[in-house]
């Protein structure tokens, strides 16, 4: 089965592509830059090089696929019209399905980014495209840095309430439940929510688990937004995507972000997702 992934360089891309190639797609990743070519290559896929916002680039990428796997960086400004596009696209080709990366609770109209993703999947239902929708919580990947340099500073340190509850996921399950589900015949309409926790975890759940893992007592706590964006690869965002970086936390603040269960996820993979503690394992450094 021939599959394009778009947003192919970003951490959603690289794995789907992966498991894509592990179950034997041939796989396109459409790239804006030449120099993310080697990257792409390197995992077993064809780079494709050309803009999201390029109606033609779009147009001649599916051309020679049979299904797309859609990604928008994360927090783009114009996501709205980047997702309108590619439907476009999809509508003026003969691929069978279109598979959307959406996300968790995208009904959220007070956080920008959630309600792109809504408007998105909008257009896809009077487009007539054959598509899936994919809606994964957030990654337990996006605290690898904080994880990291937590045993250092003994804090867990997170732009948000220390008891805000929050569902999470590891990318790699999300980009193995993509793969199954994009080489699998049909899968027209469905929607699937992509959660690795059963329970949601805060802060504080997190830094305890982190504890027993490594030995050392790390407290959690709630740093401002301002200095939590001076790390990579935040303090590369243009200021746009940071005010949408900025909603989402303001939201997380004030009541967490507690949707979603395992039991999806599960079913798609045939196994158990894997755990935070799991994921904490891999990531922290005993002292």
């Amino acid at each position: 089965m021939r599959i394009l992934v778009t947003g192919a360089n970003g951490i959603t891309g690289r794995t789907v592509i992966r498991q894509l190639v592990a179950r034997g797609a041939e796989v396109t990743g459409l790239i804006r830059q030449e120099t993310s070519q080697a990257a792409i290559a390197a995992l077993g896929a064809t780079p494709f090089v050309g803009d999201l916002r390029d109606n033609t680039a779009l147009r001649q990428a599916m051309a020679a696929v049979e299904r797309v796997y859609h990604i928008c960086p994360a927090w783009t400004p114009d996501e709205v019209e980047i997702g309108e596009a590619v439907i476009a696209a999809a509508q003026a080709s003969d691929i069978s399905l279109l598979g959307i990366h959406s996300v968790i609770a995208p009904h959220l109209e007070e956080v920008p980014s959630h309600w792109a993703k809504l408007q998105v999947q909008m257009a896809l239902m009077s487009s007539g495209v054959a598509f899936s929708i994919f809606q994964p919580v957030a990654y337990m990947q996006n605290l690898a840095g904080a994880l990291a340099r937590s045993p250092i500073s003994g804090n867990l340190a997170l732009p948000y309430r220390v008891d805000a509850p929050l569902s999470w996921v590891d990318v790699e399950d999300v980009g193995e439940a993509v793969a199954v589900l994009m080489t699998r015949p049909g899968q027209r309409g469905g929607t699937y929510e992509l959660c690795g926790t059963d329970r949601p975890l805060t802060s504080l759940d997190i830094a305890e688990i982190q504890s027993l893992i490594i030995g050392q007592e790390i407290d959690a706590f709630a740093c401002p937004f301002e200095a939590f964006i001076e790390q990579p690869p935040y303090n590369e965002f243009s200021a746009e995507r940071l005010e949408r970086l900025n909603a989402y936390y303001r939201f997380v603040d004030d009541f967490g972000m507690p949707a979603g269960n395992s039991r999806v996820l599960t079913m798609i993979l045939e196994r158990p997702p894997v755990t935070f503690s799991a994921y904490a394992e891999r990531i922290v450094q005993r002292p």
